[in-house]
């Protein structure tokens, strides 16, 4: 039962989603008084110091429940939803689940990008709630398996189209970039979702989703597929196929009436395969550029040499800022970085990176301090530093000191890109005014005053100083939502912008180029090669407007017919007083699914309970099913887990459990057990890199296990094997210390493997018949793994110890070299979840060894060079489907000994790897492979089949 209490948290992105305690970081925030309020239809939750973001998300949330409700034909909610507000970390992000949000409240980057002109409140909750709405309006009887019948860009369209307006980035640039790319089928559910939805009400009529999602058969199921072809006439295929030749026609015919990007200048060498961002140095001789060298490689800041060498040092990886600016002298290069701050926080601070030596250091600390300009005479930063719902302009020394604030702007604006001009005594940046828009700013130094050189509707990004102070080059997004290249005079206003480009795909402003008269601009990724173009500062063009017919155009246009009305943010609700948040008060059931069980001669119950703000989570089963004749109650598991300073503690108790299921001496050995788990946990992070974490885990177990089915148990022949006969009733009592560290840069890959990094762990565990266990042992365990990305593939490397220090252990848990796979029910490390609620050990297994070998100490190293073989087939069942296939050679080194005597074992071989994947999880890694005894070639090789584990933690 328990696996397949394991493979439904991992299958529900839902369920794995709301198992990130502390919201989304891996962190308890202790430092934080956490407190409650309640409106009418809304419980919020949010740190103290948040009173005054309560009271905003108070008064947007009661305004925009009725209009939200209305557009799904509710007139409210079977309960109060939870809404918790957070800022601790900079996340940009919101999540819905029944009955509750988590919002991250910051003002952010992506207020720019996405929210249009709302406010990021506004949009944020406006948004999650409509997906809280539409989880109880979609649902049916059994809860939320109804919701997996639904399609994800429905989901996500809906929540789109009834909150937010039609923009650049919400969603048009990605439906353009994927049609020109001829992969619109690659379209993520918000973009595509987006689109289909506002053409579907367009074409069919707001109606048809309601009717769709509300479908239900003679038995109460939500059936969309049946419920959307009832009401739109037509099939979801056939809709989705009519929809893909719309936004086809509404791009390629603004494509074809504009400019094409070879038409607007020269093309300029791309100095890496995939680029987010360039800048120059003021003497021309660096570049910084911050992107890909690679597809298969992580994001990168590197400065490379703009001469012939075109000589490349990666200065720094992880999550970095668009923006980053050298020393005049070329020596130094400042840029932003999110890193850990006090109590597990992600913030972003600034780095200096000496370009000579190769280090860098930082020069703020939790300061959320962002986007970094270097005044022209070198004594200066500007940068954008964050306090809750403002943003401002900031000055500090190279070293970070003497910080001063230039601006005072009011409630939710937001800064980017700030750029000095060439006599250093003004600052241009782009400035979002809520309800306003995004455009150009003139910060006056000597002065201290705000001239707003544009005013337009849509987004003026990025501003680039001429050389001689006079004109601003910016990026707007002014004619069909498509970027393009501006210019207007410094001192000017917008009846003095000029179009440089009118392209039909997108064109972003990156650099002038210095000593010229011309900028760097890089195109729209809709091609398989970086396009990077030299665009003359003299060039200007007349912008058009292309005929479309109304058909292809109307669908950008619409709008619901129930709008979320703009926001009186003087209207606060009525509210309870502010009370310190209780997670035992708020604790409710989140879902419960019945279960066939293990043996397949009964049934299970698996249940979810959770508290409002998911600080505490508690997971119950029942085991049901025959038992000497009678049907009855076989065995019941506890789970809890909950956040404490400075970590997590948690618990675990189960009877007759059917579980620890493993291989011992070629046959399947299946436990029963009673007993308890208890467990503290402590992350750690030490700031550099968010992806590099530490981890301390204290835990004691104790159990009663008897051996409840063992195929050779009846027929034991001693002789026939080194392993001695499993224990089959005993009690054991552990005490383990464990440390993990593990360091894995994000690395986007479709194949399943370890990603590149490295990780370490080590554990000690201890029993003692004196604490009434069975058994008296101390037992240590090493552990560690290493990739190294190649060409074309990567090297593995894993290397693991064992030593039982004194004592000894139980049978089947012997230290040696096992000829039985390990059983991994995952592709490494997806959700540490599984561990705790099923027990698989890792076998110490040489691939190919024919008989198991106890000892008191072993070791195995495994080399593999891996490469992909065929990339994930185009096929699904039920919502599995197979990955990317691998082929690998590898070569491994075995010992064990004890009381002196030692053997070795050498092997290499190859071996096949498909994964399978199931709702874009990898679940279970099949291969099968042959294997040499490298000591005794002669004998020819040993075909093997087992689950691997790519990554083992």
């Amino acid at each position: 039962m328990r696996f397949l209490l394991t493979l439904l948290l991992l299958l529900s992105p839902s369920l794995a989603t709301a198992q990130e305690l502390g919201m989304g970081t891996g962190r308890s925030h202790p430092e934080f008084r956490w407190l409650e309020r309640e409106s009418e239809h809304f419980l919020f939750v949010y740190p103290e110091h948040l009173e005054s973001v309560a009271l905003e998300a108070a008064s947007v949330a009661e305004q925009v429940y009725g209009p939200i409700l209305a557009g799904l034909e509710m007139e409210s909610l079977s309960q109060k939803t939870c809404i918790v507000l957070s800022d601790e970390d900079e996340i940009v992000n919101g999540f819905a689940l029944p009955g509750k949000m988590f919002l991250w409240v910051n003002v952010n980057d992506y207020i720019t990008w996405e929210a249009g002109n709302a406010r990021w409140m506004r949009m944020l909750l406006a948004h999650e709630f409509q997906h809280d709405a539409w989880f109880e309006a979609a649902g049916d009887w059994t809860g939320m398996i109804s919701l997996l019948g639904t399609p994800a860009w429905v989901v996500e369209g809906m929540a789109e189209y009834e909150t937010e307006p039609w923009d650049s980035y919400r969603s048009d640039l990605k439906v353009r970039q994927k049609v020109l790319a001829n992969r619109i089928e690659k379209l993520d559910p918000h973009n595509s979702g987006f689109s289909r939805v506002r053409y579907l009400a367009e074409t069919y009529g707001d109606s048809v989703l309601l009717k769709a999602i509300k479908h239900r058969n003679r038995l109460g199921l939500a059936s969309f597929g049946k419920g959307f072809r009832k009401a739109a006439g037509i099939s979801l295929e056939d809709f989705e196929e009519e929809w893909r030749r719309a936004a086809s026609a509404w791009t390629y015919a603004s494509f074809g009436q504009k400019e094409a990007i070879d038409e607007i200048g020269e093309s300029y060498p791309a100095p890496l395969t995939m680029l987010d961002a360039l800048v120059f140095s003021a003497d021309s001789s660096r570049m910084a550029v911050l992107g890909r060298a690679s597809q298969k490689e992580g994001k990168s800041l590197f400065v490379i040499a703009n001469d012939s060498t075109k000589t490349r040092r990666k200065i720094d990886d992880g999550w970095i800022g668009l923006d980053f600016a050298f020393s005049p002298d070329a020596k130094k290069l400042v840029y932003e970085k999110k890193h850990r701050v006090a109590h597990g926080g992600i913030l972003p601070d600034l780095k200096v990176a000496d370009l000579e030596s190769g280090k860098s250091h930082w020069i703020s600390s939790a300061r959320r301090a962002q986007h970094p300009a270097w005044s022209p005479d070198g004594a200066s930063i500007a940068f954008v530093g964050n306090d809750g719902n403002r943003s401002n302009l900031y000055l500090c020394s190279p070293e970070g000191k003497n910080v001063r604030a230039l601006t005072d702007f009011p409630h939710e604006t937001r800064l980017l890109s700030p750029a000095f001009s060439p006599e250093g005594d003004r600052i241009a940046f782009s400035l979002f005014e809520a309800e306003v828009g995004v455009n150009i700013g003139i910060w006056s130094l000597p002065d201290s005053t705000l001239h707003r050189l544009t005013d337009h509707p849509g987004k003026d990004l990025r501003p680039l100083w001429s050389e001689d102070g006079e004109r601003i080059y910016f990026t707007g997004h002014r004619s069909e939502w498509i970027p393009n290249l501006y210019t207007v005079p410094a001192d000017g206003n917008e009846s003095g912008v000029e179009c440089m480009t009118d392209t039909g795909e997108a064109l972003w402003a990156s650099d002038l180029l210095p000593g010229g008269n011309s900028l760097v601009a890089g195109a729209m990724n809709s091609m398989d090669t970086l396009r990077l173009r030299k665009i003359s500062l003299n060039r200007r063009v007349q912008q058009t407007r292309p005929a479309l017919a109304a058909r292809y155009r109307s669908w950008t246009l619409r709008e619901p017919p129930n709008p979320v009305p703009p926001i009186d943010y003087d209207r606060i609700p009525s509210l309870s007083e502010a009370k310190p948040y209780s997670s035992w008060r708020h604790l409710r059931h989140f879902a419960t699914y019945p279960l066939p069980a293990l043996d397949f001669q009964g049934a299970g119950l698996f249940s979810i309970w959770m508290d409002a703000a998911h600080r505490q989570r508690w997971i119950l089963a029942l085991d049901t099913g025959m038992d000497d004749g009678n049907y009855t109650a076989r065995g019941a598991w506890v789970q809890m887990e909950r956040m404490f300073r400075p970590g997590f503690l948690g618990f675990e108790l189960w009877k007759n459990s059917r579980w620890g299921n493993r291989y011992y001496n070629n046959a399947l050995l299946c436990d029963l057990r009673d007993g308890f788990h208890l467990w503290c946990r402590y992350p750690m992070n030490f700031g550099e890199h968010l992806y590099a974490n530490h981890e301390l885990k204290l835990e004691f177990r104790d159990e009663r296990i008897e051996v409840s089915d063992f195929s050779q148990h009846d027929s034991w022949d001693p002789e026939d094997s080194l392993l001695p006969e499993p224990e089959v009733n005993y009690r054991e009592k552990q005490l383990a210390l464990s440390w993990v560290y593990s360091k894995t840069p994000p690395i986007s890959t479709k194949w399943g493997h370890a990603r590149a990094g490295h990780a370490l762990r080590s554990s000690l565990r201890f029993s003692d018949k004196a604490l009434g266990s069975d058994f008296d042992y101390l037992r240590l365990d090493l552990d560690g793994w290493k990739v190294q990305k190649l060409p074309f593939g990567q090297l593995f490397g894993r290397v693991r110890a064992a030593s039982l220090l004194s004592g000894e252990v139980p049978a089947q848990d012997f230290v040696g070299l096992s000829a039985d796979p390990g059983i991994f029910p995952r592709s490494g490390g997806e959700m540490d979840l599984l561990h705790e609620i099923q027990f698989y050990p890792d076998n110490f297994n040489p691939r190919g060894l024919k008989k198991s070998v106890p000892g008191r100490w072993a070791a195995l190293a495994s080399l593999e060079l891996q490469a992909p073989l065929l990339p994930p087939l185009p096929l699904s069942a039920f919502g599995f489907s197979p990955g990317g296939m691998t082929g690998l050679l590898f070569l491994e080194e075995a010992g064990v000994g004890g009381e002196g005597d030692t053997d070795n074992w050498r092997g290499a071989g190859w071996e096949i790897r498909l994964p399978w994947r199931f709702a874009g999880q990898t679940l279970l890694f099949p291969s099968y492979g042959q294997a040499w005894d490298l000591g005794d070639w002669e004998s020819g090789p040993v075909d093997y089949f087992r689950l691997a584990a790519v990554r083992p933690f």
